[in-house]
């Protein structure tokens, strides 16, 4: 699994940095359709060599071929780091 440095936007109110997989923040996001929270910062934590990759979260419904598919692109290349789909709730 990919780890992440992320923070939160939650109720207009920005949590604390944390690290978290990637599985772990697409669990968070598929639900940000029904509750007020967004990604205010995210970067992929790189290994070998250790790299700090500044990233955009892209949502359900972002891919209109796929409504439930999720992805971190890199913000730089648009590159897809990783990929999740949420519930169709």
């Amino acid at each position: 699994m990919k780890k992440f440095l992320v923070v939160y936007e939650n109720d207009g109110e920005e949590t604390e940095p944390k690290i978290e997989t990637d599985r772990r923040i697409f669990d968070v996001m598929d639900m940000d359709d029904c509750y007020d929270i967004s990604i205010k910062y995210l970067y992929y934590l790189k290994e070998n060599p250790f790299e700090l990759i500044r990233c955009i979260f892209r949502g359900s419904w972002h891919d209109g071929h796929a409504p439930l598919k999720m992805a971190i692109v890199s913000e730089t290349d648009n590159e897809i780091i990783s990929i999740g789909y949420g519930t169709d709730h």
